[in-house]
């Protein structure tokens, strides 16, 4: 069952004298805290980019050099490199999803839908476990080597999610799997005050927006991106934080890339993807609005045609592949097969034999000047297309250097796009974004070496269409306009491009829409996340919070027996309890399941409802040491006596302060209420709880 996660914060009686208690300095040291925590979590998401970098490059280049010098050993024949080269691969291809099937599954797929549905207030399962991290990072790693149509630039936004959510708690917990209890929690005193849902949310979205400047180089792009696609709620402060933690996630990437290549503090590679560097002598006239209105058009059809074809493939591994382990694996054989095959076959078959212009390029063995098959002095530019790494292709199409034959784009756009749709969502950790950038750059390249000869007069410069081309797909796909063109403007620091990549942006939005709500809504479909629109449905304006709020609830008092507590947590699967004060019948507050079950796992009841006063006190540390694994019901032991004779005392631990709203309120109003402030239960005076355990007011 999908829970919700919860963001309010318990105004109980121990936390208000808490707070009363606390000195000036302990709040400024509490404070500074946050910022430590975000900066760690933004230079070691940039470790975790570089690391990724360097062992899938190396690896690559080791499966590459063995591949030619098998080639050269047999005087060019076909047979023994390809099987190596296949082979290889799918090897390669085999370890990463035996790492996702038997040991973390959580880690399959890009990560962006799971982290989004989590700021969003969906408890998903392990999502940000240390486990997944590790599957994360080295099954990206070995998937890339594999050679199949993956990217790094998701794996990075789940990977600096889970640091965030670990920095911030001070522990790991599956560090307590592996090496024993004592390791399970590093925690240094102020840090416990951060252990809760809400902080938690705050600094994933720290670590999302560190991913995405990792991985592209722009800041602000992934400020942005955290903002319009990942959280719900937001503050000032929060947002300075992301802009601190993004900032140092691209500069330790950027620094320690540029040091391995001998430039220490030259700082040359801003991200995982470079959009190429030869923008500032291109540009775009007035005249050419037409055309990249075509483009971006064709790009918004391309990505809605993609995302169905995406949700039919997720569908049908929903309905047969959840409880068969082996159809996976067998996919991922099959997939990374027929990828192997069509990359090194392809180029064979169809080789583009180009000189080569520069001399020093000819003793040289790398995927950008691969003579596969050709003579000797030339390179094959077809297999640079299909060999290169995802990154080393989309600079190739944003180069002025490169030049590619029309048919050579032709046959690649749609080889892009097939084996980036079903390698997406297969078991392996896999990342979309930069695929997605690839096929919509040869596809835009593409437009503009055909629109040139004929259009000469138009001034139309290729490469400035393949950005455009990269732009409209991406836009296609996922429909994130704001922050798509902050990243693709950083990524090629030439703000003089801002225009025409916002129209195309948000035209292939506009042109996607039509047809469904993006690549992530999509996914959300298939594993029923409920995450709220971000208005209320307007069929719905007439109802009131009468019509939408449960009346029949499961209720209890301020001093209740321990027996009905018991009673009520096992026979009901809510979060939540109203609490009423006997005096009076009247509304206290709310009462959770976690507090309840710490509390009766803590012993704290009395034999006698006399001495209800010498009950014993759960301090709030407790609480937050027991974060985010409390107790379950099933797992309390209570003697016979203690479930029939003992009270508990609710009152120190019930939070007074809910939110409430009047039993004749719009539903408009209450929805916008829920959804902005990310809340999981809303009271109405009369103690009537509008219950949100599955995120949707029902």
């Amino acid at each position: 069952m999908i829970e919700s996660l919860d963001y309010d914060q318990i105004e109980n009686r121990l936390l208000l004298r808490e707070l009363a208690a606390d000195r000036t300095m302990f709040r400024k040291v509490h404070q500074f805290w946050g910022w430590i925590v975000v900066a760690a979590v933004g230079v070691a998401t940039g470790l975790t980019a570089f690391a990724v970098l360097k062992a899938a490059n190396f690896l690559t280049d080791l499966k590459f050099k063995w591949t030619i010098n098998l080639a050269d050993e047999c005087d060019d024949c076909l047979w023994k490199p390809l099987l190596f080269y296949v082979f290889s691969g799918v090897i390669l291809c085999l370890m990463s999803v035996f790492l996702t099937v038997f040991i973390q599954p959580a880690a399959g797929g890009g990560g962006i839908s799971q982290i989004k549905g989590y700021l969003n207030g969906v408890k998903i399962p392990n999502i940000v476990r240390l486990s997944t991290y590790f599957v994360k990072v080295i099954g990206v790693t070995l998937a890339i080597a594999g050679g199949l149509v993956v990217g790094k630039a998701s794996p990075m936004v789940h990977s600096g999610a889970i640091i965030a959510a670990g920095f911030l708690q001070g522990q790991f917990l599956s560090l307590g799997n592996v090496f024993g209890g004592r390791f399970a929690r590093f925690r240094m005193g102020i840090a416990s005050r951060y252990r809760n849902d809400q902080q938690k949310r705050d600094f994933i979205a720290a670590g999302v927006a560190a991913g995405i400047a990792a991985s592209y180089g722009a800041p602000l792009g992934g400020l942005l991106f955290a903002i319009e696609d990942s959280a719900s709620f937001w503050r000032q402060k929060l947002i300075w934080r992301i802009c601190l933690c993004g900032a140092l996630s691209a500069f330790t990437l950027n620094f320690l890339v540029s040091g391995i290549d001998n430039k220490w503090g030259l700082l040359v590679r801003p991200g995982l993807v470079k959009f190429g560097d030869a923008f500032t002598n291109g540009g775009f006239t007035a005249w050419q609005f037409p055309l990249f209105l075509l483009i971006a058009i064709i790009g918004g059809l391309m990505g809605s045609l993609f995302v169905a074809g995406n949700l039919l493939m997720a569908k049908m591994r929903k309905k047969y592949f959840v409880k068969r382990k082996w159809l996976p694996i067998l996919e991922v054989f099959v997939v990374s097969l027929i990828t192997g095959l069509s990359v090194y076959l392809i180029p064979y078959l169809a080789p583009v034999c180009v000189p080569f212009q520069n001399e020093t390029w000819k003793n040289r063995v790398d995927f950008r000047h691969f003579r596969f098959y050709c003579k000797e002095g030339s390179y094959n530019q077809m297999a640079t297309l299909f060999f290169a790494s995802q990154e080393g292709t989309m600079e190739d199409l944003l180069s002025k250097r490169r030049e590619f034959a029309m048919w050579e784009l032709l046959v690649f756009v749609p080889f892009q796009l097939f084996f980036a749709g079903i390698t997406s969502g297969m078991a392996i950790p896999s990342g979309l974004l930069v695929p997605s950038l690839v096929a919509g750059a040869a596809y835009g390249r593409a437009m503009g070496q055909l629109l040139l000869p004929l259009l000469p007069q138009m001034q139309i410069e290729p490469v400035v269409f393949a950005l455009l081309g990269a732009s409209a797909m991406l836009s296609g796909i996922f429909r994130t306009p704001i922050s798509l063109t902050a990243i693709i403007i950083e990524g090629t620091s030439d703000i003089s491009l801002s225009l025409p990549i916002m129209f195309t942006v948000f035209v292939a939005k506009w042109v996607g829409d039509f047809f469904d709500s993006g690549l992530y809504n999509a996914v959300y479909q298939v594993l029923k996340y409920p995450i709220l629109p971000w208005d209320p449905p307007s069929w719905a304006t007439w109802l009131q919070a009468r019509h939408v709020m449960k009346t029949n609830i499961v209720k209890m008092k301020a001093v209740e027996t321990v027996e009905n507590v018991v009673n009520i947590l096992r026979n009901s699967t809510h979060n939540g309890f109203p609490v009423i004060r006997e005096e009076d019948n009247r509304f206290a507050g709310i009462i959770l399941r976690s507090q309840l079950t710490m509390l009766l796992k803590e012993n704290a009841f009395v034999y006698s409802r006399e001495d209800i006063r010498n009950q014993k006190e759960v301090k709030l540390e407790t609480f937050r040491n027991a974060y985010p694994r409390f107790p379950s019901i099933n797992n309390i032991k209570l003697t016979s006596e203690q479930l029939n004779s003992c009270y508990i005392n609710l009152d120190p631990y019930i939070n007074l302060h809910p939110y409430t709203v009047h039993a004749d309120t719009s539903f408009g109003r209450v929805f916008k209420l829920f959804r902005s402030m990310g809340m999981r239960h809303l009271c109405d005076g009369a103690a009537h709880l509008l219950d949100c355990n599955t995120g949707v007011l029902r």
